[in-house]
């Protein structure tokens, strides 16, 4: 900042601050700094749209863009204001998705509006149009996988995009539809990580699909097959866990499939391991706090 205010007319110091700032609100968000990272989104979206105007045919430059005006609408919808952040994801969105269809290059970015979009009217409860956008998102992730089915980038973004549907269907009462969405999620995910058992993004997507496998298991009163997907979430989790000890992220993990098996053993009428998960996932909360 000290730089542009030297050099106001500098475009590359521009540019620069302005992926700075982005990147800020990437990582505030990440930290669930919510303020700050809506602040550093409304701060770059107008850099980066000053010089978009100078060169509107940079296609890097409008990715650029529209990934922090993403950011903001993400802000705004786990801030709960749903309608505005669905008016800032459609700020960029229709654009992109018109776009995406003369440019294969643009797909990527159009699945994420698409799956952003669904979320979004899914807390809405406008579930028909939640279920048409995540259906196109799968659309291409599935295409994608077609081209290259081992590539880590395109099963990941197939795991997040089958396991979003899964949680529409569920929410709209579609439970068995739900469960077989679940399911394929965490066929791919193991498979991925039986690839590479290195890597870290392929073991945590196992740990999060038995948990919301689980969840959905449960909503159905079967509760035994519930706790073994709720036990194998943990096990993932502790075992991310002890790689990363000081990853924030991985005990708050370790600490959701607590209370998820907590929750479980008392639907099952265990109250002593119901009270020893809750115990635990308690214990990481007073741990945090005094942090």
């Amino acid at each position: 900042r000290r730089a542009v205010a030297l050099r106001p007319g500098d475009r590359k110091l521009l540019l620069g601050l302005a992926l700075t700032l982005s990147a800020r609100g990437t990582f505030a968000f990440w930290d669930d700094d919510l303020k700050l990272a809506e602040s550093a989104y409304r701060d770059a979206i107008p850099l980066f749209a000053a010089e978009l105007k100078r060169n509107p045919d940079n296609k890097d430059l409008s990715l650029q863009h529209d990934s922090a005006v993403i950011g903001l609408g993400d802000v705004q919808h786990w801030n709960g204001q749903l309608n505005e952040a669905l008016a800032t994801y459609d700020s960029v969105c229709n654009a992109r998705v018109i776009a995406a269809a003369k440019d294969p290059a643009l797909l990527g970015s159009a699945g994420i509006c698409h799956t952003r979009r669904a979320d979004t009217l899914a807390w809405l409860e406008r579930y028909p149009e939640a279920t048409k956008e995540i259906e196109l998102a799968l659309a291409i992730d599935e295409a994608n996988m077609k081209k290259s089915p081992t590539d880590n980038h395109y099963t990941h973004g197939y795991i997040v995009t089958q396991s979003k549907r899964g949680e529409i269907l569920d929410w709209s009462g579609k439970k068995e539809e739900a469960l077989d969405a679940m399911s394929k999620s965490l066929a791919v995910a193991e498979k991925m990580a039986l690839i590479d058992p290195a890597d870290v993004r392929s073991a945590r997507n196992v740990a999060q699909m038995h948990s919301k496998r689980g969840d959905v298991l449960l909503a159905m009163k079967r509760t035994a097959e519930a706790i073994k997907d709720y036990q194998a979430g943990l096990d993932a989790n502790i075992a991310l866990q002890k790689r990363a000890p000081t990853q924030s992220e991985y005990q708050r993990d370790v600490a959701a499939s607590h209370k998820r098996l907590g929750m479980a053993y008392h639907a099952q009428g265990n109250g002593l391991k119901a009270a020893s998960h809750l115990d635990a996932a308690l214990e990481y909360s007073r741990q945090k706090y005094k942090a």
